[in-house]
């Protein structure tokens, strides 16, 4: 494969399978690797019950393991789910002109497990039966080189989110509440850029609402506003030295649990859970060198006004959701990875030392290609 020198522009296709395993966002984008130049179709496709099962055990397995549990049936159907996803979005009647030619895939796979305290890292799913299938470079794997360098490997959408704020990012602060919180706070004026998990977002709360109403996940924060913050439960819960860590820093799914909520009734447990994520986020805020004027917020925890409410009565700074800026708050993580390929293809660096906590800014992600010889 050849890699030309010029500033060309590329279609890439992003994907993400986060830790809500709600399913996979796909979603293509024009980049030069500094610039987003055009944001292209999308869609988010849904995990079977069935499969979500197989997914919630394998990173469960590999949680009580501590260390990656392989499962390559798994891997191959979590793959294939992610052809098919590709498929159906280049299906759509949006999918026209520029759009039908993507030339790399950005693939995050799925995490089972994420200790960068005990240097590793593991997000399954295989690249080169991604690319044989569809016969695209691929890039993946973009988290291990930052831990194996000491770094948290996490988060990795800052410098997609400094691409896209422009005209709004002064004294910015985006947060995406996906199944773990993460804020990106980025300044304009003097390029500071700042990252890290908060903590939990809509993990703790879906699996409250799953165990006690067999749903989901808390739609429209039906249950979360009918309920009453316990706050003795919540004062607790925000006594885990996490929220006093100094950043950069990261989390797993499974660094806290449900456990202190026992005895609440649904709707407390769910409103005092909507807290927590909303506490967090602003006790993450409260360790930053500055406040942020601004805050947006992407990713499913957006959708639920419990969350928001809360958000909303314990900062300074006004709260709205990210699609009030023109973006899609569902698929900044699908359009991020796809950024961070072409990143990886022009050797651009994608983690910090302000965002990952790495010694200096580093590349990140593994390319694979089983096709022809190509030039970008």
């Amino acid at each position: 494969m050849k890699l030309s020198k010029a500033n060309n522009p590329l279609i890439a296709i992003g994907l993400m399978s986060g830790t809500s395993l709600d399913g996979i966002d796909v979603a293509l984008l024009e980049t030069d690797g500094e610039k987003i130049l055009d944001l292209g179709p999308s869609l988010s496709a849904e995990y079977s019950s069935i499969f979500k099962k197989k997914l919630l055990m394998a990173v469960e397995k590999s949680v009580l393991a501590n260390t990656l549990t392989q499962d390559n049936d798994l891997e191959f159907e979590l793959t294939k789910l992610h052809i098919d996803a590709i498929e159906s979005v280049m299906k759509l009647s949006s999918c026209r002109g520029k759009w039908c030619h993507p030339q790399l895939i950005g693939f995050h796979g799925h995490t089972t497990i994420h200790r960068p305290s005990l240097g590793f890292t593991c997000q399954i799913g295989n690249p080169r039966q991604l690319s044989e299938a569809l016969n695209l470079p691929v890039v993946s794997d973009f988290r291990s080189a930052d831990v194996k360098a000491g770094g948290q490997g996490a988060p990795l959408t800052p410098i997609f989110h400094a691409a896209m704020l422009g005209e709004h990012g002064y004294k910015t602060a985006i947060v995406n509440i996906g199944g773990i919180s993460n804020i990106t706070l980025f300044n304009k004026n003097n390029g500071e850029l700042i990252a890290f998990d908060t903590g939990p977002g809509n993990n703790l709360l879906d699996s409250w609402v799953q165990e006690h109403a067999g749903l989901d996940c808390d739609y429209d924060g039906t249950i979360s506003k009918a309920g009453k913050v316990h706050y003795q439960t919540l004062r607790k819960l925000m006594k885990s030295s996490y929220f006093t860590l100094s950043y950069p820093k990261s989390l797993d799914r499974s660094d806290f649990s449900n456990i202190l909520l026992k005895g609440l009734s649904i709707e407390d447990g769910a409103a005092t859970l909507a807290a927590f994520t909303s506490s967090a986020i602003a006790a993450g805020i409260s360790l930053c060198p500055w406040l942020p004027d601004k805050l947006y917020v992407s990713g499913g925890g957006r959708k639920n006004p419990s969350i928001i409410k809360e958000l909303s009565a314990v900062g300074t700074y006004s709260v709205k959701s990210i699609d009030s800026i023109g973006w899609d708050g569902d698929m900044v993580e699908a359009q991020a990875f796809a950024f961070l390929a072409v990143r990886n293809l022009k050797g651009l660096p994608i983690t910090f030392p302000t965002t990952t906590g790495v010694e200096s800014p580093m590349l990140g992600g593994t390319l694979t290609f089983s096709g022809a010889e190509q030039s970008f």
